[in-house]
């Protein structure tokens, strides 16, 4: 059940999340203002790979891990997340399955804006849905980039073995 949000407490974090770094004080203040406060605890699921997405989260207390299905369907560990990082961007604009799935490691407490969030923000304030929009894709602008240099690095390893 999401619980109330301290607009200060939330503003010191995403002041330090990276995927806010074009948001501007006030843009932030008015996106506090549409993010609910979820908390859990370790081995509580966030969400898992497949579902259904329509949140961006930022992690504001505690760490994460990141889990991906294998072939016969058994979850590996492929990374973490702490304190101001964020994660499900891409849904809030898509509603994508999760690519992944996400389990606390200890208590967290994550912020959330999700799809009828965002909406209603959009309504209201279309300045900074547009600066939300491009984070998004800036972040999959990288996100892609990533991804071409590792495929590269993957094709070319397989050249050298033939």
């Amino acid at each position: 059940m999401p619980l109330n949000v301290d607009s200060q407490q939330a503003l010191r974090i995403l002041r330090q999340c990276p995927f806010f770094e074009d948001f501007g004080t006030e843009e932030l203040l008015i996106l506090t203002n549409f993010l609910d406060l979820r908390t859990g605890q370790r081995g509580d699921v966030l969400y898992f790979e497949g579902e259904s997405g329509d949140s961006l989260f930022i992690v504001g207390q505690g760490r994460l891990e990141l889990l991906v299905n294998d072939d016969s369907q058994n979850a590996r560990l492929v990374g973490w997340l702490g304190p101001t990082e964020s994660f499900g961007e891409l849904s809030i604009l898509l509603q994508s399955p999760r690519m992944l799935t996400v389990r606390a490691t200890n208590e967290v407490a994550l912020y959330e804006l999700n799809t009828r969030s965002f909406n209603a923000m959009r309504a209201q304030y279309p300045e900074v849905s547009l600066t939300l929009a491009m984070s998004v894709i800036k972040r999959f602008g990288h996100v892609m980039t990533a991804t071409q240099t590792l495929m590269r690095s993957l094709m070319l390893a397989q050249l050298a073995r033939v």
